[in-house]
């Protein structure tokens, strides 16, 4: 069977290195939202649920096709594509099943009446009467739209794994995790590397990098997963589930998150104690002029940050230029000139502009999207 990663535009080398780096080399067919692995086994698939940071969704790959202006006419035409021999296994045991559905991208059509039509559609094509159950199903199946494509997979994770169970203190212009992992790892942050936030807000940037550098899952306690309800792959779940707890993470730190205000920090804290790796990351009340204070010339490996955001709505634009000219002034100091600098931004020409005043120049944009928000990673380095 193969099994598709849902994912955001910009991330699917990510996607393959992490894959690579979890189970093992595998053919891997990479396109903008989704990621398929062919011939995967169950006990891979568990550990893919635990610690993918970079997947929104994961799900048994049924069948996909384009999408047509008629929901029916796309259904029709991926009848032929429906992997039953996959399905077979899960079918047996199942004596329910529900429809959910994640509309990535415009579409006028509401989601419970596209689950209502895929349901029709499944039930009719399926060898089996089936109940609907739309609380914990037994056969839980994922229907994803996209602009041009529909796709269908037996959902695993049963819910979207954007919403991170350790973010309980929230953070105006927070991003989310996958988001904040994504972002990171486009960054260049590996297992070793030194990384600062200046900007942590909740703390999802540090988190993220921490769990990663420490290989410890963002859902350490969660037995939500639909995994957990599918006879075939309950076992497997479970194994990876004790295996996953027994992890602890050790106290090398290496991730600092700053912010300046005391009462974010202490929410950032919060959340790094819910997330397991409280003793992996820094957080530190610091304003951005007196950052370089916390380190010496150089010893940074890669800053990377959500700051304060630029928009035509922005009441203190002067206010957060001088902000934006003050992380600039301390990257040069904290990276050198092999470090790398990586802000996300809406609007990014007023970065731009401050990064050639400050001798840096622009590496890489990355275009990325969450929900109807469009940023750019903008990678920077120091002029040689």
């Amino acid at each position: 069977m193969d099994l598709m990663i849902h994912h955001y535009i910009g991330a699917k080398q990510i996607v393959k290195e992490d894959i690579i780096e979890l189970i093992g080399k595998k053919e891997i067919i990479s396109e903008d939202k989704f990621s398929i692995i062919k011939n995967i086994k169950e006990k891979e698939i568990a550990k893919l649920s635990f610690l993918l940071q970079s997947a929104i969704h994961i799900g048994i790959l049924l069948c996909k096709g384009e999408l047509s202006e008629e929901l029916s006419e796309s259904l029709n035409k991926i009848s032929s594509k429906l992997d039953k021999k996959s399905l077979t296994p899960f079918l047996k045991t199942a004596t329910n099943f529900a429809i959910r559905t994640v509309k990535d991208g415009s579409n006028p059509i509401p989601s419970p009446d596209i689950s209502s039509e895929v349901g029709d559609w499944f039930s009719n094509e399926i060898d089996k009467e089936l109940n609907v159950k739309l609380k914990n199903p037994e056969l839980p199946i994922l229907a994803i739209i996209t602009h041009s494509e529909i796709i269908i997979a037996l959902d695993v994770i049963g819910f979207s794994l954007n919403k991170r169970p350790y973010k309980i203190a929230l953070h105006s212009g927070s991003i989310n995790g996958v988001i904040a992992y994504t972002i990171s790892r486009l960054a260049g942050v590996n297992k070793t590397s030194k990384v600062v936030d200046p900007f942590c807000g909740g703390g999802t940037i540090p988190i993220e990098v921490a769990l990663y550098q420490q290989s410890i899952s963002s859902f350490p306690f969660e037995n939500k997963f639909a995994g957990f309800r599918i006879p075939i792959l309950k076992s497997f779940f479970e194994k990876e589930s004790e295996e996953i707890l027994n992890r602890q993470a050790s106290k090398k730190v290496s991730v600092f998150g700053f912010d300046n205000m005391l009462k974010i920090v202490k929410g950032a804290q919060k959340n790094a104690k819910l997330s397991g790796v409280f003793e992996s990351i820094t957080f530190s009340k610091v304003d951005i002029e007196w950052v370089d204070a916390k380190f010496d010339q150089d010893e940074v490996d890669i800053i990377i940050t959500n700051p304060p955001q630029i928009s035509i709505h922005t009441t203190n634009k002067k206010q957060l230029l001088k902000t934006y000219d003050d992380l600039f002034y301390q990257s040069k100091y904290l990276i050198g000139k092999k470090g790398m600098l990586a802000v996300l931004l809406i609007n990014t020409n007023d970065a731009k502009e401050i990064a050639i005043k400050h001798n840096f120049e622009e590496v890489e944009s990355i275009p990325i999207q969450s929900g109807g928000q469009k940023y750019s990673l903008v990678k920077f380095k120091v002029k040689q």
